[in-house]
């Protein structure tokens, strides 16, 4: 959800539940009654666009099978400064763009700081100067209270369990102000003031808020009042001491004898009586509650996908079946050393829906490739690979190859199919020495001829090869990307319609058949990265500050990874007849 949306919701909540008050509640119902309310409502106002409940039913929705899917990969840094080959001017370009939207995000993000600080500050300063005023005044401490009896009080008030109160009163007077003040602390009116107090000053922007504070010190001292007639004191006496603490002053974080003078709390000390089933008004939140959680707090049910989430299916398989594949060329399935037919036949007995497959750095593509070919004749196409150490990654879908893929994709310098532009493959190599090479097409300058491009990537240097990726598929404001897009119009989880050059590019890896395990997995891993960031920062431009993919709903990441799918293919490695340089 992004900022504005919650700040929209979150005033619409809190309005509605505070004209309920001011309808139905005010003056109506016991004066605990409306405490509750207009505490928990600017509580359940705040919360309740954040709610994300499975109230909505679920749809199916069908996916294709991913050409690759994302996993977590380690955070690179883009070095703007490297030079690779003729980008070099187009990445200076870019790195000088102002992104107007997060300056403006970023901005707000500073104002609502410094405002929330400046409240905080301002209530610390009032709270010190209550403990000021405690520390220089005469104690006296009672069963249910200490009196804290001073020169520097005004007006007499409560805080917590102490009585504030001037020397100078005695007699009967001295009696109704401590019955007025005792009211606060026996019905904890200072806690409840406290809490929409931390409100006020996190939801400073929230003119609803402020009105619900400002109401609940309204039916604290109606209480109090009421509290103090009760005990058989004149009315007309009472309001007559009450019009002496005018020209006094109070804290307006306490509760006090002075607080809210107003008329209507003339009239509510006659008026303290209610109806024997008032608290039946309260019966009108509850359809007010459910509108507002239907509206704003819930959601659709998990989709049912075609393709069943990963980790649902790893929990479901605790004992996926092992394939060790060794350097020296031999194959374990579950500890068992078996041929390639052996393991195909396996396979096929089993008929395993996830494979675990662990790897040793140095095995050469030509033989992982031949595994993963005898999975997908046996329709395994879920794998987690696992490092030497053991550790698991998360799970990936056998990538197609170019017999299977949308496109036919010739292992060739050239592009001789015509059915998809040489600008849209973007070639990574790897050679028998395990040096990389990425290759892609670019227009000129004038968009009519395309200029190939070939970038050495050193091995330990994999956030280039994920920073050329990514300026392929995207570019800056004015290429829009190396490759050929399609807009496309989306709908997101709160309703927009956003729309969205979906790239056409094509990511193709081309191993030679003697390359290593090891470094294809760090050109895997940086390809997935390039996918990752392209899709991090879609998501931040569409629901706001995200830190993470994970954050987003269900709903939000799904739509997410349409607008970017991961177009990635493996070609058959290789059989170079010599030795590459």
């Amino acid at each position: 959800m992004s900022i504005v949306s919650y700040i929209i919701e979150f005033l619409f909540c809190s309005a509605l539940f505070m004209a309920l008050y001011k309808l139905l509640l005010e003056g109506r119902v016991s004066y605990r009654l409306a405490r509750i309310y207009l505490v928990w409502s600017m509580v359940l106002a705040a919360v309740i666009p954040v709610l994300e409940l499975p109230l909505y039913p679920a749809e199916t929705i069908y996916y294709q099978i991913p050409i690759m899917e994302s996993h977590e990969a380690d955070t690179f840094d883009f070095v703007e400064d490297v030079a690779y080959a003729d980008n070099t001017e187009r990445l200076s370009e870019k790195s000088v763009r102002i992104d107007w939207k997060r300056v403006f995000i970023s901005i707000f993000w500073i104002i609502y700081t410094v405002v929330v600080m400046m409240n905080l500050a301002f209530v610390a300063w009032r709270l010190w100067q209550i403990k000021r005023l405690r520390d220089g005044a005469e104690l006296a401490v009672y069963e249910n209270y200490v009196l804290a009896v001073s020169d520097q009080v005004k007006s007499p008030f409560a805080f917590w369990r102490t009585i504030f109160l001037n020397r100078l009163y005695d007699g009967r007077e001295r009696e109704q102000v401590i019955l007025h003040e005792l009211s606060h602390i026996r019905h904890n009116h200072t806690a409840e003031r406290m809490m929409l107090e931390f409100m006020r000053c996190i939801f400073w922007f929230n003119p609803f808020v402020w009105y619900a504070g400002s109401s609940l010190e309204q039916v604290q001292e109606w209480q109090a009042d009421g509290d103090v007639i009760r005990e058989g004191y004149d009315v007309t006496e009472y309001r007559l001491l009450i019009f002496q603490q005018i020209f006094g002053c109070s804290i307006d974080i306490t509760s006090g004898l002075y607080n809210k003078v107003t008329k209507k709390r003339f009239l509510m000390m006659t008026n303290f009586k209610r109806g024997r089933f008032s608290f039946i008004r309260l019966f009108a939140v509850i359809p007010l509650l459910v509108v507002m959680i239907f509206a704003f707090g819930a959601v659709k049910a998990d989709a049912e996908e075609v393709i069943l989430n990963e980790e649902a299916m790893l929990n479901a398989e605790p004992q996926a079946p092992l394939i060790e594949i060794k350097a020296g060329g031999k194959i374990f399935y579950n500890g068992a050393n078996v041929s390639t037919d052996e393991l195909a036949s396996a396979l096929s007995n089993d008929k395993p829906e996830l494979i675990n497959i662990k790897v040793e750095p140095k095995v050469n593509m030509q033989l992982l490739y031949n595994v993963q070919s005898i999975l997908r004749k046996a329709n395994v196409l879920r794998i987690k690979y696992s490092d030497a150490n053991g550790n698991l990654s998360k799970t990936n879908y056998l990538p197609p190859v170019p017999s299977n893929a949308p496109y036919d994709i010739k292992i060739l310098d050239e592009i001789t199919d015509a059915r998809i532009p040489a600008q849209n493959l973007f070639r990574v190599l790897i050679n028998n020495n395990d040096k990389i090479l990425c290759v892609y097409k670019q227009a000129d300058d004038k968009k009519t001829i395309l200029v190939t491009h070939s970038v050495e990537i050193p091995l330990h240097s994999m956030h280039i090869l994920t920073g050329i990726i990514k300026e392929h598929f995207i570019g800056d404001a004015v290429t829009k990307g190396c490759a050929d897009s399609e807009p496309v119009t989306y709908t997101l989880s709160d309703g927009r319609n956003v729309e969205y050059p979906m790239s056409e590019g094509i990511v193709s890896i081309d191993c030679s058949a003697e390359a290593s395990y090891e470094v294809y997995a760090k050109v895997d891993k940086a390809v997935k990265q390039a996918f990752d960031d392209l899709r991090l920062a879609l998501a931040k431009d569409w629901f706001g500050f995200t830190k993470t993919l994970e954050d987003l709903s269900e709903a939000d990441l799904n739509v997410v990874k349409k607008a970017i799918p991961l177009k990635v293919m493996m070609a058959e490695p290789r059989k170079d007849t010599k030795k590459e340089e």
